[in-house]
């Protein structure tokens, strides 16, 4: 998205790099939140044995993603 455009109030130009930075500036968080989520899902469904039990005894169930 090439941005181009001369107002009479001043000229506004953006480069395809430019607004492409800007726009992974923005999703950048979100990416790493999902992949931490992945990641931390992956390890709790291999290493059961590491979660702590609750003071009843029972152990809760893995985190199941909706579909």
């Amino acid at each position: 998205m090439l941005v181009n455009a001369d107002w009479s109030t001043g000229q506004q130009s953006s480069s395809l790099s430019e607004v492409k930075a800007s726009f992974a500036a923005r999703i950048h968080h979100l990416k790493n939140m999902k992949a931490r989520l992945a990641s931390t899902h992956a390890r709790l469904a291999r290493e059961p044995e590491n979660r702590v039990k609750n003071p009843s005894g029972f152990t809760s169930k893995p985190f199941k993603t909706p579909i």
